[in-house]
């Protein structure tokens, strides 16, 4: 994909892209949210874009470049989060994501938005979200997962793996200072009760016939493949829908951030056939 000619196709639409700060009502109060357009008359496809844990890493360049791809992309802080109301929760995120899609949905046609082409992308955090929305909401077209943080699944097994017990609490103790009403107590309490109600690979049946496209980083030491992605994987062997693969680089691809663009976009772009 020439990247260059991606961006400078953007000049060429005779309605310019935009962006709308958004404060979607949800079960806490306002989620911050922005949405942006790609310009042209559309409809446009659009993506749900969550991040991840707690979030430093934004993807706003990926934002940016599917948008150039033409699509819609509304991104979004979770309940708890970066000014949003209210306190923070894995389950609160999921939901959140649940309402901003809802949202998506109602207002598609202020926005020239097509309501039967809407996908979701997530990262880390973001694709754990992102998972349990594509294994429970029929509106959506397809997703891609990058790096997603199996959570629940790390910490069934940090009950009895030191390795597993040592990444989940590296992982957590980044949070604490940034997201409002968050204890080890609380994570605890969350996790031990809805353990695999909230594990990825728990979620393979659902995700049997969803287009799906699960990203891996081959130095990824925040969620490490064999534990958080490779599960999800080998749960969905036989699906015909669901494809895998490993690029090169950290949690955040750091040093491949075109590579990534070009992954998510592709993929995209050819679910849009």
């Amino acid at each position: 994909m020439d990247i260059r000619a991606v961006f400078d196709r953007v000049s060429l639409r005779e309605i310019a892209p935009d962006s709308f700060s958004l404060l979607i009502e949800g079960k806490r109060g306002n989620l911050l949210s922005m949405l942006s357009t790609p310009g042209g008359k559309g409809p446009h496809p659009a993506v749900v874009l969550s991040h991840g844990y707690p979030g430093n890493e934004q993807n706003m360049d990926l934002m940016q470049f599917l948008r150039a791809l033409g699509f819609a992309v509304l991104t979004y802080h979770y309940s708890g989060s970066w000014g949003s109301d209210g306190d923070f929760s894995f389950r609160s995120c999921i939901e959140d994501a649940n309402t901003v899609l809802n949202c998506l949905l109602h207002r598609a046609a202020d926005y020239a938005i097509d309501p039967a082409r809407i996908y979701a992308v997530g990262h880390s955090m973001g694709g754990f979200v992102t998972t349990h929305l594509l294994a429970t909401r029929k509106e959506l077209r397809g997703g891609v997962l990058i790096a997603p943080w199996d959570v629940a699944r790390t910490y069934a097994l940090s009950k009895v793996d030191g390795e597993c017990r040592q990444n989940l609490s590296e992982v957590l103790s980044c949070g604490y200072g940034w997201l409002r009403g968050i204890t080890p107590e609380k994570f605890d309490a969350e996790l031990s009760r809805d353990t695999d109600a909230l594990r990825l690979d728990k979620l393979a049946p659902k995700l049997q016939n969803v287009p799906v496209l699960c990203i891996s980083g081959k130095g990824d030491v925040v969620t490490p493949p064999e534990l958080h992605q490779l599960p999800l994987r080998d749960a969905m062997a036989g699906s015909k829908s669901f494809r895998h693969v490993t690029l090169p680089g950290d949690h955040c691809f750091q040093a491949y951030r075109p590579l990534l663009w070009e992954t998510v976009g592709e993929y995209l772009l050819d679910l849009e056939k």
